[in-house]
């Protein structure tokens, strides 16, 4: 016997003595098994698991699922009996790659809430198989957008689901019985399937390939590829998608009839493979159809087999499989027969010239191509002689950078257009570009100077330094963006390592995640990346979408690994002045309690969905206002240069006695963070910083949000959300801070909403450094008042995105009538 052979011999033994011990009691000649869960080394593992000890497990020496226990699981799907891990069955010690985001499935809005389960058959008769036994309850995520729109009344059914697996299956079964209780005919117009597959798991459908603007219509089936693994589902007809957000998809099954009194089933394939779409598209083949071979190998470049090769297989020009190559370039696809164009690609590279193939039925088509080389580039990013975290993107000099492909390949793309971007945590990085000229721009955040360096990439590894300025001196404050996503929210694919990489390249101390329903800490994140702790904070927090009113952020939260969602919030069916109040009861110390994109509509609005009119001061539906908000979210993902309805909004709330703070945020689910981002006061470095420190600084409106600019602003010596007694005409402070490349239009004073004082950036006073605005200015209000100060810009963001710089403060108040308080002009909000 080979060693190879002995090898793959003494593997396989290992695997199923492993598997052996699932649930206890097992053989290691069975070939297929179904346990209960008893110990956290049963689990699957992955960049995201959601399986726990009391779930279910079946597995062959091909793949293993985990299904979830009845009762309440985590995600948008919200009951058991559902897949919630996948991955192909491992050797012990080998590390997982279970991927597999929210899956479920949907009936007439409605879903099937199981009561009990049990295992049919534990394998020991050659075919493992669990069931769960329930009925159809309320779809609560859909009700709460879709509820006045289609009917969610119940079905009628009482439902059972059956997984089984085979000893040689691919595939694991899935069997859906809907039996009726009534005596009449019940027609499912809607067979939904929920795809919500974040974490960077990508789906992709033949034709449309990644791009989510293409994946509507029907598809002969779903699948999705990770890192290293690739899904497949196939259902009983066509999958029609009706909606596709970010990473979430959402599709119908052709209809389907109930008979009175009787049962309709239905099957359905969800097929784990090692490698590329192409596999589980081959697992999902109907056999009868003939098939061909492509095999071949591609020539690269260490870089490129190190990181993986992917071949991209288009059919009549569009998107038809993706082939993962092994890590020597060689891979073999099982195809249709027909007419394909064939592209390779890595990551940093050029792709292959397109080639077309023809695939026989029967014949293996070979496939060589050499991959173009790319040219290594190695960077450092210091200032003031010590290397710190930055960002260095690469913009091609020559047109379209070359490794850059259109959306449906889903290859690499890079914020702001660039052909590479390196999120540096330390100061260096490394990467890959093809030859050409680039300009190559080091920053970090808004408080440095940029440095720029055009250069010309050859066939030898060039090795750039770059040294920041810091330009604005922010002595005694520390930046936060306030509303980010990553891998835990359904609709971001963003790796925490990744999301804590570009918070510190943005030069942002205060880290705050706010992911969809669900609490995240990332502070073992933090602390697993070195020396980052020197440089960021993070504060554990949550983003509470409801569908019914608008979204929510509350912060700091603690995460619950063993309660739903991680401690999320619970918001189905709970108006908001009751679900606000159990935001706060969550925790045993103050949170703060911020509504986001109050006026979005599409995502929800919390001030479009209470009707509020902020002209007559009334608001429509009463038993979803409430007041007890602490920041609104003025500026969400921009700041618009002060060109939003919710500026308007927030000085309506200052006029009638409101102390909210004004707050923004990116809500980026991609790379992009900080802008917009709040500056708060702080004497302490992000090793130092205590979470309530965020809370006391929103609370007591010491904050002010910046789309570039640092300001200080000052009335007769106090500063932000504090009260100034009036003797006589005001001294009025305003500083404004920036690097060379942003440029400005004005500042302006707001009193009550209206502009009472305003200057012109060619009439500003500089001072030293980066101080760009140093003025001194008087005002004398007849009645108490507040102010705001609002800095105006001109041109972009430079590298740093397409806005102009704008900033914002908290209002200063001014006690002008002598009674030690500032009284509105105007009355709170009604009802009407």
């Amino acid at each position: 016997m080979s060693r190879r052979r002995f090898q793959t011999r003494a593997l396989g033994l290992a695997i199923w003595l492993a598997a052996a011990g699932c649930g206890g009691g097992n053989s290691p000649e069975r070939e297929v098994f179904a346990a209960r869960i008893s110990s956290a080394d049963e689990l699957l593992s992955g960049r995201m698991t959601r399986g726990r000890i009391g779930d279910y497990k079946i597995w062959n020496r091909h793949v293993s699922f985990v299904i979830a226990d009845s009762g309440l699981v985590d995600g948008y799907g919200r009951y058991g009996g559902r897949v919630v891990d996948a991955d192909v069955t491992r050797a012990p010690g080998e590390a997982g790659a279970s991927q597999l985001g929210d899956l479920f499935f949907g009936f007439n809005q409605r879903l099937f809430e199981p009561a009990s389960a049990e295992i049919l058959s534990d394998g020991s008769d050659g075919r493992a198989a669990v069931r769960f036994v329930g009925r159809d309850a309320l779809f609560a995520w859909l009700a709460s957008f879709l509820g006045d729109i289609f009917s969610m009344d119940t079905i009628e059914c009482e439902m059972r689901v059956t997984y089984s697996l085979g000893p040689t299956d691919r595939t694991l079964r899935i069997d859906i019985e809907l039996q009726n209780r009534s005596n009449q005919p019940r027609r499912i117009d809607m067979m939904e399937a929920a795809l919500i597959m974040g974490d960077g798991l990508e789906s992709f459908f033949p034709g449309a390939g990644f791009d989510k603007e293409q994946q509507y219509g029907e598809f002969p089936l779903w699948a999705g590829m990770g890192e290293r693994l690739s899904y497949g589902l196939l259902g009983e007809g066509p999958l029609d998608m009706i909606f596709t957000y970010s990473n979430i998809a959402f599709g119908t099954y052709p209809v389907q009839d109930v008979p009175g009194g009787g049962t309709l089933t239905l099957t359905r394939h969800l097929a784990v493979a090692e490698g590329g779409v192409d596999r589980v598209q081959a697992i999902l083949r109907d056999p009868a159809e003939p098939f061909g071979t492509l095999s071949g190998s591609v020539q690269a470049d260490a870089a490129a087999l190190s990181e993986g090769l992917r071949l991209h297989v288009l059919s009549e020009g569009k998107p038809f499989s993706v082939v993962r190559a092994s890590a020597d370039g060689t891979f073999a696809a099982e195809l249709p027969p027909g007419s394909y164009t064939v592209i390779a690609k890595a990551h940093g590279h050029a792709p292959t010239e397109a080639q077309t193939v023809e695939i026989a039925a029967g014949q293996t088509t070979q496939f060589d191509a050499t991959l173009p080389t790319a040219t290594p580039v190695s960077v450092e990013v210091t200032s003031g002689g010590q290397a710190v975290p930055a960002r260095v993107g690469f913009y091609s000099l020559d047109g379209q950078a070359k490794n850059l492909l259109a959306a449906y390949f889903g290859e690499e793309t890079h914020e702001g257009g660039a052909a590479l971007t390196l999120y540096l945590t330390d100061g260096r990085g490394q990467g890959a570009l093809p030859p050409g000229r680039y300009r190559a721009v080091a920053m970090r955040g808004f408080e440095y100077e940029m440095d720029r360096q055009e250069i010309e990439l050859g066939a030898e590894p060039k090795a750039l330094r770059f040294d920041l300025v810091k330009a604005v001196d922010t002595t005694g404050w520390v930046a936060a963006d306030f509303h980010l996503h990553a891998q835990y929210s359904p609709d971001s694919s963003v790796h925490p390592l990744r999301r804590v990489a570009t918070a510190l390249a943005a030069g942002m101390p205060i880290l705050a995640v706010t992911e969809h329903d669900t609490v995240r800490d990332f502070r073992a994140v933090v602390e697993s990346i070195p020396g980052a702790s020197d440089w960021i904070f993070p504060l554990t927090a949550s983003e509470i979408t409801t569908y019914y009113y608008g979204h929510f952020n509350a912060w700091p939260l603690t995460e619950k690994p063993d309660a739903l969602n991680h401690g999320g919030i619970e918001w189905f069916d709970t108006p908001a002045p009751a679900l606000l109040a159990r935001m706060r009861d969550s925790e045993d110390h103050p949170i703060v309690i911020q509504v986001n994109h109050p006026r979005s509509e599409s995502i929800g609005g919390y001030f479009s969905a209470v009707g509020l009119d902020i002209l007559a001061g009334t608001y429509e539906r009463a038993d979803w206002w409430s007041e007890d908000l602490d920041a609104i979210e003025v500026f969400n993902g921009t700041c618009s240069n002060g060109n939003r309805e919710e500026v308007y909004d927030w000085f309506a709330f200052l006029n009638r006695g409101y102390r909210v703070a004004v707050s923004g945020g990116s809500d980026s689910h991609q790379e992009r963070v900080g802008i917009p981002r709040v500056y708060l006061p702080s004497p302490h470095t992000p090793s130092e910083y205590q979470e309530q420190e965020s809370v006391t600084a929103v609370k007591d409106l010491k904050t002010f949000v910046s789309c570039g600019p640092f300001v200080r602003f000052s009335i007769d010596g106090h500063g932000l959300g504090e009260t100034v007694p009036l003797s006589g005409a005001l001294d009025i402070r305003v500083r404004v801070e920036a690097p060379s490349w942003m440029s400005f239009d004005e500042f302006r004073l707001v009193r009550n909403g209206e502009v009472a004082l305003r200057k012109s950036a060619a009439e500003w006073t500089a001072g030293a450094g980066g101080v760009r605005c140093d003025e001194v200015l008087s005002d004398t209000p007849a009645a108490d008042a507040w102010y705001v100060l609002e800095v105006k810009g001109t041109g972009t963001l430079s590298e740093l995105g397409g806005e102009p710089p704008y900033a914002i403060t908290n209002p200063i108040f001014v006690d002008a009538d002598g009674n030690g308080r500032f009284d509105p002009p105007l009355p709170k909000f009604q009802p009407r």
